[in-house]
């Protein structure tokens, strides 16, 4: 993996509590990584010195040499300034191989940054007294829930709103308004500032975070999709699975069809960031991704962002059918898009301005 990668899609890691067996892949990368570059450093040392001892010698052998012709009167002064330029031509390649060679220490150099960044703590924490959290029914509630970022204005501002098990409840309002922080607060990606965030009654910061999140599903508005496999991307965050359990989780989200009939079926692997796939096709995989861990709560932030009205659709239709006495939150911009959920929340700056329950035969 690469290190842009692992830092772009922290979030993700920790949604599926990969936070550990990533940390503990990259630092088998690193350890490597660090070899190489001792051994690059090593070869660099021996080749600086060695090259600038032999370029020295090289000149003064030479005109050691050109001076005694040239007293024996075998040589005349030009010829040795003659043989000199040639010898100065010949040099330059190899010094600038030696260049490259501290350029490169340099570059080398910048890594400290990068392990520096990677290595800085997280703010999450189990509590000392954390509990594993027990098999979860699916009510959330949140109780006079205040979230700023970074002392900014509060991106929600003293939030209450209870959410049965079982309901599909949607999301919507304008960009900012905390559609977003809702759902990474369910996910304790972060914690409030004031009040808490309840599931079945309980605060969540009283579960350790492993538990937690294990039993939620979560789809973020980037699929944060990796260069690997479709069946280990689906299976990511699972510590054993097999190749049953993603192709189910695969059909339930309707793109099982579309990965068979890739050149490698499941083996396929997708490149950085899902590339290989279509936005439908991404999306479609993320959600399966979340389903393969049969989640009692599952949450699908912006599912359709970017994707036509017709993929929308059926990306909706099929989240609507997978429901299933599932707790499901659907954010999205457009309320179109949450036609079929049982309740919708319109908010704006932080505050919940509507709460509507969908009338009979609009739901589900």
């Amino acid at each position: 993996q690469s290190v842009h990668e692992i830092i772009g899609e922290m979030r993700v890691f920790a949604a599926y509590g990969r936070e550990d067996i990533e940390d503990e892949r990259f630092e088998k990368s690193s350890r490597s990584s660090f070899k190489t570059d001792v051994k690059s450093r090593r070869v660099r040392a021996r080749l600086t010195g060695i090259g600038e001892i032999t370029l020295a010698a090289g000149i003064c052998a030479v005109v050691g040499f050109g001076t005694m012709e040239i007293m024996a009167e075998r040589m005349s002064a030009g010829e040795l300034l003659v043989f000199l330029s040639y010898q100065r031509t010949m040099f330059k390649p190899i010094r600038s191989i030696l260049g490259l060679l501290g350029r490169l220490g340099k570059a080398l150099a910048c890594s400290d940054r990068v392990f520096e960044i990677l290595e800085t703590p997280t703010l999450l924490q189990d509590a000392p007294d954390a509990i594993e959290a027990p098999a979860f029914q699916g009510r959330v509630a949140l109780r006079d829930v205040s979230l700023t970022y970074g002392g900014k204005a509060d991106a929600l501002a003293e939030i209450t709103l209870a959410i049965e098990p079982g309901e599909v409840v949607g999301l919507h309002g304008p960009s900012g308004s905390g559609k977003s922080s809702i759902c990474m607060l369910i996910a304790r990606l972060y914690d409030p500032e004031k009040g808490s965030v309840e599931i079945d009654g309980t605060d969540i910061r009283r579960y350790t975070l492993e538990s937690l999140r294990s039993q939620i599903g979560i789809v973020l508005q980037e699929p944060g999709l990796f260069d690997l496999s479709v069946a280990e991307n689906v299976a990511f965050g699972l510590a054993e699975w097999d190749l049953d359990e993603v192709e189910r989780a695969c059909r339930m989200a309707e793109i099982d069809h579309e990965v068979q009939s890739l050149a490698e079926g499941y083996d396929t692997v997708i490149g950085e960031r899902g590339l290989m796939l279509s936005g439908g096709q991404r999306r479609r995989l993320a959600i399966a991704r979340a389903l393969i861990r049969n989640p009692r709560i599952l949450i699908l932030d912006e599912p359709f962002e970017g994707l036509d009205h017709a993929t929308a659709d059926a990306i909706r239709e099929t989240i609507l059918n997978v429901a299933g006495g599932r707790t499901v939150i659907i954010v999205s911009h457009h309320p179109r898009n949450l036609r079929g959920c049982t309740r919708t929340i319109h908010l704006e700056a932080g505050r919940i301005v509507e709460d509507s329950v969908a009338e009979v035969g609009e739901a589900i």
